[in-house]
């Protein structure tokens, strides 16, 4: 697997629908700031990121999939909610 944008084929973008491409979008904004998911082509297409904020990204992705899916929501423990400061735990 490599690392470049032309890793990925025609057919896996066009596999994602706008409402789930808006949602994810939603979601790196929320959880690890990122302003956008589209390909830049240069260094501000990579940042650092707390592994808390990948952990509350992936849990919200997983739970928009739930919703989705009119599955029931799944409670997240209080200690997940607040990782964006660990001292404040």
């Amino acid at each position: 697997m490599t690392d470049t944008p032309e890793a990925y084929s025609a057919s896996e973008e066009q596999a994602i629908s706008p409402s789930r491409d808006a949602a994810l979008e939603r979601i790196a904004n929320r959880h690890m700031g990122f302003d956008t998911l589209r390909t830049r082509i240069g260094p501000i297409d990579f940042r650092e990121v707390a592994v808390w904020e990948v952990k509350d990204a992936l849990e919200a992705a997983y739970q928009a999939g739930l919703d989705a899916a009119g599955s029931t929501r799944v409670a997240v423990p209080n200690q997940l909610k607040s990782r964006r400061n660990p001292s404040e735990q």
